[in-house]
């Protein structure tokens, strides 16, 4: 797909509910419904935009984006206003983030504005999907964007490091072919301080946790391995409601 993103300050996506929007504003569980609350929405052009050059993606196998697809979204910007737009996507080898207009124009946020996104579900635009949130020291990468897996004062992290490898030369074609390759990290957010995860295994998420003998009984009494992100995400469930 070859995308031509134009300059515009068109305004588009209006909405208005009943109170502002607050710093302590919490995401839901990515599982369950709406939990964003009643919020005042703000005109989708305090994202602002900005320009690129031609971005030849086609020319590369895969994807750059969480989901291909254009979703419904909630945008938190940095100063706490709340943007509705109804087709949004992440660039997550860029760290961008792409809106549709009301002309029908491809935009992109200026960069650092965006504070949280939450996204909703392709079938059942009542619930959430996703909770992406720029958060700075994952992976070694500075600030990027990165899915929050749970709630609570201890939460997952989910960073997808994506870089672009040459597959081979394509004689027939007289050039290289490329890919985009994606590969999952994880870290934990715990007090307000990122640690980043070698791998998302037992060892290293207790050793973040640092588990009591109640917490250990509760892993063993469930047969929770935290093998993986349910695994981990279950036992965060208890972990913060215990605390």
């Amino acid at each position: 797909m070859k995308k031509y993103i134009a300059v515009a300050t068109v305004m588009f996506f209006m909405a208005a509910a009943h109170a502002q929007v607050s710093s302590n504003l919490d995401i839901a569980n990515p599982a369950q419904t709406n939990g964003i609350g009643q919020v005042r929405f703000t005109n989708a052009d305090a994202l602002g935009v900005k320009t690129t050059e031609q971005v030849k993606d086609a020319d590369v196998d895969g994807s750059p984006y969480f989901d291909n697809r254009w979703l419904k979204a909630v945008v938190i910007l940095s100063s706490n206003q709340a943007v509705k737009a109804n087709k949004l996507k992440i660039d997550l080898y860029r760290n961008e983030v792409h809106y549709v207009d009301s002309l029908g124009t491809e935009l992109i946020a200026v960069s650092g504005i965006v504070k949280r996104i939450y996204l909703y579900d392709s079938k059942d635009t009542t619930k959430i999907s996703a909770v992406f949130e720029q958060i700075a020291g994952i992976d070694g990468n500075g600030t990027a964007f990165v899915q929050v897996l749970n709630n609570g004062n201890t939460k997952l992290l989910k960073f997808t490091h994506i870089t672009v490898y040459k597959k081979g030369y394509d004689e027939v074609a007289g050039k290289d072919n490329y890919a985009f390759l994606a590969k999952p990290c994880y870290a934990m957010l715990k007090n307000g301080v990122v640690n980043n995860l070698k791998a998302l295994d037992e060892k290293a998420v207790l050793a973040v946790i640092m588990p009591s003998a109640n917490d250990a009984s509760w892993l063993l009494q469930n047969k929770n391995k935290l093998k993986s992100e349910k695994d981990v995400i279950s036992f965060l469930s208890y972990y913060n409601g215990a605390k």
